[in-house]
C-alpha cells in the first residue's frame, strides 16, 4: 500500500510540472507506428534539419514517415546488432545509420540484452542476464565533431535509461537541441523516478518547454523556447 501512495504522489508531483510548464501554441503531430511512433512539432522541420535518431531497435517507422513527408536526412545511431540486421533489410534512402550509442562522455561500456530473448532492447544497466557485448558510446559534443555538424532541429532518445547521462550532459553544456525527445524509465527504481523529476526541472531553468507527454509520463517532447 505505501509504494502505491508513494507513486501516486510522484505522478501527482510530476504532473504540476508538467502542467505549469507545458508551452501553449506550438502544434504536435504523432509520425510513426503506435509502438515506434513520437509527437513532436513536424512544422519546424523541413529538408535541411537535422536530425539525431537514438535507438532503432526494430522500428523506423518515425524516421521513415520524416522522410517521406520532409525529405530530410536521418542520422539515426544504436549499437544493437539486430538494430544493425534490421537496417540492413530495409531500402532507405536519406537514413545513415551508425553503430555507436551515446552517453555522457566517450568510452566503450557493457551492454547488456534484454531478459526476454525475443525483445531487441540492450540496455546499460545490468539486469537478471548476464549477455552482454562491448559497446562504443559518445558524447553529443563528440557526435556533432563527427558528422560536422553545430546543431540539432530534432534529438530523438529512446536509450533504455542512459537518457538521464545523456540529459544532464546537454544541460551543463551549451548544447541545446531545438526539439528534444525522450522516453524515461521511472519504473526502473527509485533513483530513476527522482533522476526523472530532477532532470525535468533542470530541463525547464535551461529554457525547455514540454509540447507533449505520455499519461504514463515516459514519453515526452520538448521544445527549447528560450
Amino acid at each position: 500500500m505505501k509504494s502505491l501512495v508513494n507513486r501516486f504522489i510522484y505522478r501527482m508531483l510530476i504532473r504540476f510540472v508538467f502542467l505549469k510548464n507545458r508551452l501553449i501554441g506550438v502544434r504536435v503531430n504523432h509520425y510513426g507506428s503506435l509502438y515506434g511512433g513520437w509527437y513532436f512539432a513536424s512544422k519546424l522541420i523541413d529538408d535541411k534539419s537535422i536530425i539525431y535518431s537514438f535507438g532503432i531497435g526494430e522500428d523506423i517507422s518515425f524516421d521513415q514517415q520524416i522522410i517521406k513527408e520532409k525529405n530530410a536526412t536521418i542520422y539515426g545511431f544504436d549499437p544493437t546488432p539486430r538494430s544493425w540486421e534490421y537496417i540492413s533489410n530495409i531500402n532507405l534512402s536519406n537514413f545513415y545509420l551508425y553503430k555507436f550509442g551515446i552517453s555522457d562522455y566517450d568510452c566503450i561500456k557493457k551492454f547488456y540484452a534484454p531478459e526476454n530473448k525475443e525483445h531487441v532492447s540492450f540496455s546499460t544497466f545490468s539486469n537478471n542476464n548476464n549477455d552482454s557485448i562491448d559497446a562504443q558510446f559518445y558524447c553529443l559534443d563528440t557526435i556533432l565533431k563527427k558528422l560536422n555538424h553545430t546543431n540539432i532541429d530534432l534529438l530523438k532518445l529512446d536509450i533504455e535509461g542512459e537518457e538521464f547521462n545523456v540529459l544532464e550532459n546537454i544541460i551543463r553544456n551549451l548544447i541545446r537541441p531545438k526539439q528534444i525527445l525522450v522516453e524515461f524509465h521511472p519504473e526502473r527504481s527509485r533513483a530513476f523516478r527522482s533522476k526523472h523529476f530532477d532532470t525535468i526541472k533542470k530541463l525547464k531553468k535551461i529554457g525547455y518547454k514540454l509540447v507533449y507527454f505520455s499519461n504514463g509520463y515516459r514519453e515526452c517532447s520538448f521544445y527549447f523556447s528560450s
